[in-house]
């Protein structure tokens, strides 16, 4: 038997897998972060950025403002906003949740349209 993470509860191999995959696909559905970023404001959020410093570095020693970048579950990041404000120009954000990328277009207000928006999983990305 294997036992939950409170060690109440025992569980066969085949019972803890169960439990663990539906785990994972709540915590991957849109649902699941619409309603993070609905109970939160993103500066709320324990991976929130003030300025996505080591990003900015990477992408600015690798590429020039006119690379084609996609921040890969980007949606209420600043890294859209500062790459803007550096000169890039072919930025684009994907995010499975459609409130975090409302939060993103909201702050960035006019500047919005200057960015490819995608309401999208990963997974079903490409």
């Amino acid at each position: 038997p294997i036992y939950n993470v409170k060690g109440v509860e025992k569980l066969t191999f085949i019972e803890s897998l169960t439990k663990w995959n539906l785990y994972v696909n709540i915590k991957n559905s849109q649902e699941y972060w619409d309603d993070i970023y609905t109970k939160n404001r993103p500066d709320e959020v324990s991976w929130f950025q003030k300025e996505p410093t080591i990003s900015l570095n990477l992408i600015q020693r690798l590429s020039n403002n006119k690379a084609q970048i996609i921040d890969v579950g980007g949606g209420a990041s600043v890294l859209a906003d500062c790459l803007l404000k550096r000169g890039y120009s072919n930025v684009a954000v994907l995010d499975i949740s459609k409130k975090a990328i409302d939060h993103a277009k909201i702050r960035l207000a006019e500047l919005a349209v200057k960015v490819e928006w995608y309401v999208k999983d990963i997974t079903d990305f490409i």
